[in-house]
């Protein structure tokens, strides 16, 4: 096999985190044939139908990218699996499961796929869209209102904490979003959380939120919930 062919699927694997695709392949200029001979031997791993892993060991986003090539051309990486690309995960920059499936969105009825959980909308616009480390996903705005939909009030306040630590989101582009999304079954989860006294906390167990809980209840001024000190 020529020196370029091998260079062009290397420089696919590498902007698609270790991910080709079958037609990225036949492009490079590998025969079907050939595809299937280095599924034998192991150059290449199936992933998903048309999908390989063309590196020797996944990379930390592997299995996102895979989703999404494997989906719709308009897929985007969603809910929980987009939060953790963000970084707003519980316990902030960490991942679900390696077992989990990835959740994806799609607008339309799509077929479905072992390892993926399709979410499916009938419109997804462009300003709820955009690409990080190469991979399509919700943005950090969008990803926190799907969220609402499928986690608990204190891990979304959380989200919504590290979210706007991190700069990610506003306070008015969140309003903005929950405007444009009155019907989404998140808008009031994500409204109440957003506009509740002293603004989204960041809380690191149980009895922290139920303190900040019982604060709120009284009436009483809220507090600032693990912020940064000077050094501390």
């Amino acid at each position: 096999m020529s020196r370029a062919v091998e260079d062009r699927i290397a420089a696919a694997a590498e902007r698609q985190h270790g991910v080709v695709t079958h037609r990225q392949l036949i492009e490079a200029g590998l025969s079907r044939s050939t595809v299937g001979r280095r599924l034998l031997s192991g150059r290449l791993r199936l992933l998903h139908r048309g999908v390989y892993l063309a590196v020797p060991f996944p990379l930390p986003h592997t299995r996102e990218m895979a989703a999404v090539l494997a989906s719709d051309p308009d897929a985007v990486v969603s809910h929980h699996s987009a939060a953790a690309l963000w970084g707003l995960g519980a316990g902030s920059g960490s991942s679900p499961r390696a077992t989990a499936p990835v959740e994806i969105t799609v607008a339309g009825n799509r077929g479905r796929r072992p390892g993926i959980r399709v979410h499916r909308v009938a419109r997804l616009g462009d300003e709820e869209r955009t690409v990080s480390q190469g991979i399509p996903i919700t943005t950090p705005g969008r990803t926190l209102l799907d969220l609402a939909t499928v986690t608990g009030a204190r891990e979304l306040e959380a989200a919504v904490a590290r979210a706007e630590r991190e700069g990610l989101v506003d306070p008015d582009a969140l309003a903005a979003l929950l405007a444009r999304q009155r019907g989404h079954a998140g808008t009031r989860v994500l409204k109440a959380v957003a506009e509740a006294p002293g603004g989204p906390a960041l809380t690191r167990s149980a009895a922290e939120a139920k303190f900040l809980a019982l604060i709120r209840e009284a009436g009483l001024p809220a507090p600032e919930c693990n912020v940064v000190l000077g050094p501390y």
